[in-house]
């Protein structure tokens, strides 16, 4: 993994996976999207696919109250925080790697 400031991150491709936050606090797990000027897409793996913040928390409280459960999100929207203070923990190919055994071996099992 390899820790990358606001105005570096920007410059980076889509597609790559990261997560974001301050030096020994990383939290949630995105998919880079298009960049913008001052802004970017992400697409947040740490959620269920929703239409609204709305359908979020109705489908969240059903989970929760009722055991059902729904797909991961597959959606991006805007980071929106145009903070330059926030740091980003990206993920390496050989830590992609990893995940990927790891995921397989679930998958299988």
């Amino acid at each position: 993994m390899k820790i990358y400031s606001r105005t570096e991150f920007m410059k980076l491709p889509e597609g790559i996976i990261f997560s974001s936050g301050e030096p020994y606090a990383f939290s949630g797990l995105y998919i880079k999207g298009e960049t913008w000027k001052v802004d970017f897409l992400e697409s947040d793996l740490i959620n269920i696919d929703s239409f609204s913040s709305n359908d979020n928390a109705e489908k969240m409280y059903d989970m929760e109250t009722k055991g059902n459960s729904y797909p991961i999100n597959k959606s991006y929207g805007r980071e929106g925080l145009f903070d330059d203070n926030i740091l980003y923990l990206v993920y390496e190919k050989e830590d992609l790697e990893y995940l990927i055994k790891v995921l397989k071996q679930l998958v299988q099992d």
